[in-house]
């Protein structure tokens, strides 16, 4: 596992501005961080005009947080809705196995409800007054 941090956007802008009247090994000690860094944000800063990162590369997620959460909002509210219903409902560009994670993200598994038995108006009435007589 790495130790390494990204700078934060308050630590880039005192490197620009100590840059003035500093050299790079005298702000790395300011700062706290490899003099090697403070040149390649200076460098970076010269070249491009900007100290922000690149983005990351690699796949992006196939669900944003927004469908992310429209899914398990409606997977709670309807929970006998088939998956790819549900999947299908919302218009999400999605596979069954990448919902299914989704949910298993936040505790939310398949599981069959247990069978419960029909109990009638006058069944329920005859439990509730059977439990008072005792």
């Amino acid at each position: 596992m790495s130790h390494r941090t990204e700078l934060t956007s308050q630590d880039k802008g005192k490197i620009l501005a100590y840059m003035e009247n500093f050299n790079p090994a005298q702000i790395a000690r300011k700062i706290g961080r490899d003099p090697t860094t403070i040149r390649r944000i200076i460098d970076r800063y010269k070249k491009t005009g900007k100290t922000e990162n690149l983005p990351r590369s690699g796949r992006p997620p196939a669900l944003n947080n927004n469908e992310k959460n429209a899914l398990i909002n409606k997977v709670t509210q309807d929970r006998h809705e088939p998956l790819h219903e549900v999947i299908n409902t919302l218009d999400l560009n999605c596979s069954l196995t990448t919902a299914k994670r989704a949910l298993h993200s936040v505790g939310i598994y398949s599981h069959v409800a247990a069978k419960k038995p029909f109990i009638s108006e006058k069944h329920a009435l005859a439990r509730i007054s059977c439990s008072h007589d005792k």
